[in-house]
């Protein structure tokens, strides 16, 4: 999920273009670039790379279920046939820009992937790689031929790179199409992401078992020699400043007044200010970063080093990480035995130090303060973070949880994702922040510089399938789109409206999508009421219109209500209450601040897992009964609910 540029090479030439939609098609191979008599078809060159990162640029999904599609979502491009415990039947097609292959004498695949949740039986016939030279726009008419590769599932998202060798029919031929065809049914939905994809010529490499000696490389050789496989390189170059924030374009900082530790930029020129002719370079934790950071060294600007480490991706363009060396100008081998950290251990403490120290191994606790159906948000007072789960694992806001797993950037922001593991630790009291006004240009502002925040901001509502996307006045790009709403936070009725949406702001979705996760979404002018009351608080004994204000005011912890038993919920999922003890479950009441109410949405379902004096199950004659329960206010049924109850008192 990175953001990386395809490379050329032509004879001694080296020319260097943007992903798909920045390339001439047909994709063609340099005749000549090998030496000798004849051709060498050992010879490797790149004759196609395309990034997901921000968009699927040339490529054309298609689908035979508007539910189903390749879109490009966080930072890759990604597919499945599962929304929301639904899985869809689908067969979808992702389909590459025309490559020539006129000039070839062989070619094969590269390919950054992961494919989760699916069968190990039916991997391969779910997942197929395709080639054709007749594909003319639909890929349900044209003649395509199976490539031969042997897909593997992974328990949790971490992508693999692969190789595939494409059959000896299409080489040759000037006009290839290659697609990737994504299959699921209602009892069987994978999730297919893939990062990247690059076209080599020749044979697929056999591994080298002699180590080969580190190549060393300016900034500008460094760059030019950078490719979608991470590689060692020891690169020259003057620190010319760093990188503030999670966006290389608009957080370079060319200066040594460094606020952040974790990174610095080279260049070729100690004058250079362009950031395109700059490598940025991750220190890690350890004597490496603490020798040439520039917020502990702020001399070492413009100073001149020679730093060893992996050549590959950061900040989604060429960079230098695992940084294992440093020697200044004048330095000796002898001299500097600094070395990085080797530890593996997860960073401890606040989530702000974890996302400082960039994409890798990490350990936060704090609360949660939002949810939706695949993951969370978790803050503490120093920040917060996405956990995105890939599910919903029923954690609620206000649940104190410590997660531990491996931080990647997605969306422009750091994220835990599914392999995380979450241990809830107890509950815990919380208000949400004062959300911050968003107008269509701060929408606009927030693509290029995005962080997590909590926000207010208003616009046309469309629903689609399971697409929410807000059009708001003022934006000349941006699209507001709330992510993966649970049930209940999104009334389909509101669709063709004006609404105003509250929430966390999650990243960035292709090139303009601003993910949210919604706590509340409501229509434009609903909410613009006098409010002279108290804030809504926790403290003393709430009636239930007390205690649903305090939950859609954000506040969940310790309380006590008081309100009348007017049924109880029926098995199931979902928030179905019956106003009656008849068929009653021994796992929960409802409460209302009238006996008479029947109406769901001014009731709270209170869950009990032992509490056989309150249940009308065991107890018929408690219907309609007044009663004060101590216990927690929590989200049940995905509305206000009550929660952990541990004393009651009837009237």
């Amino acid at each position: 999920m990175k953001n990386l540029k395809y490379l050329f090479i032509a004879a001694m030439a080296l020319f260097v273009f943007n992903a798909c939609e920045d390339v001439p098609a047909p994709y063609t191979i340099p005749v000549g670039s090998s030496t000798g008599s004849g051709s060498d078809s050992s010879d490797e060159t790149e004759i196609f790379y395309q990034s997901f990162t921000s968009s699927l640029g040339d490529c054309t999904p298609s689908s035979d279920n508007e539910n189903v599609a390749w879109e490009n979502d966080y930072s890759s491009a990604c597919v499945t046939g599962y929304d929301n415990e639904t899985r869809h039947e689908a067969e979808a097609y992702l389909v590459l820009p025309s490559i020539d292959l006129s000039e070839t004498e062989a070619a094969y695949l590269e390919i950054s992937h992961v494919i989760c949740y699916s069968d190990a039986s039916t991997i391969k016939d779910m997942h197929k790689i395709l080639v054709s030279t007749d594909y003319a726009g639909d890929a349900t008419t044209a003649h395509w031929t199976e490539v031969e590769w042997s897909p593997v599932g992974s328990s949790s998202f971490t992508f693999a790179t692969v190789n595939v060798q494409l059959p000896e029919s299409v080489i040759g031929n000037s006009n290839v199409y290659i697609a990737f065809l994504y299959k699921s049914t209602t009892s069987s939905a994978a999730t297919w992401e893939v990062k990247s994809i690059s076209v080599k010529t020749g044979e697929i490499p056999e591994e080298d078992e002699e180590e080969s000696e580190t190549p060393t490389y300016t900034v500008s050789e460094a760059i030019s020699a950078h490719t979608s496989t991470a590689s060692p390189a020891i690169v020259k170059g003057y620190i010319v400043g760093w990188v503030d924030g999670q966006v290389l374009s608009s957080g370079a900082m060319f200066n040594g007044n460094s606020t952040v530790a974790t990174n610095i930029l080279l260049a070729d020129d100690p004058t250079e200010t362009n950031v395109s002719n700059c490598l940025p370079i991750q220190l890690p934790s350890g004597t490496v970063r603490s020798k040439v950071n520039l917020v502990d060294n702020p001399d070492n600007y413009k100073k001149f080093v020679t730093l060893t480490g992996s050549l590959e991706t950061y900040f989604g363009v060429a960079g230098l990480k695992s940084v294992t060396k440093a020697l200044f100008e004048g330095e000796t081998d002898e001299e500097e035995n600094t070395g990085s950290d080797s530890s593996t251990d997860a960073p401890e403490g606040s989530i702000a130090a974890a996302i400082a120290a960039g994409a890798g191994s990490a350990t936060v606790s704090g609360t949660i303060t939002a949810t939706y159906s695949r993951g969370f948000i978790v803050s503490d007072e120093t920040g917060s973070i996405l956990v995105y789960l890939g599910e919903d694992k029923g954690y609620v806001e206000g649940d104190v949880v410590t997660v531990s797993g491996t931080t990647s950037l997605y969306g422009g922001l750091l994220q835990f994702g599914s392999d995380a593991t979450v241990t809830k630790t107890g509950t815990s009291t919380y208000t949400l922040p004062e959300p911050a006004e968003m107008s269509g240009s701060d929408l606009d502002a927030y693509i290029s510089n995005p962080s997590i925040k909590y926000v207010k901001y208003s616009g046309a509502l469309t629903i689609s399938g399971y697409y929410y996307n807000v059009t708001v006045d003022g934006a000349s790009t941006a699209i507001g789109s709330i992510a993966y709403p649970k049930d209940g936070v999104v009334d389909a009725g509101l669709s063709g409206k004006n609404v105003t949406i509250t929430g966390y702001l999650v990243g960035v979705s292709g090139t303009k999508y601003i993910s949210t996760m919604a706590t509340k979404v409501v229509e434009e002018g609903s909410e613009e009421e006098e409010d002279n009351t108290t804030p809504p608080s926790l403290d003393g004994i709430l009636t239930v219109s007390e205690l649903i204000d305090a939950y859609n005011a954000g506040l969940t912890g310790a309380s006590r209500v008081t309100g009348y038993i007017v049924g109880y919920v029926q098995s199931g999922s979902s928030y179905n209450p019956a106003f009656s003890a008849d068929g009653a479950v021994e796992t929960n009441i409802l409460l209302a601040d009238d006996a008479s109410e029947t109406d769901k949405d001014n009731c709270i379902p209170v869950q009990f897992e032992i509490r056989s004096e309150l249940n009308l199950s065991a107890n018929p004659e408690n219907y309609l009964k007044k009663v004060t329960i101590t216990g927690e206010v929590q989200k049940y049924f995905s509305v206000a609910g009550f929660k952990s109850v541990s004393a009651y008192e009837f009237e």
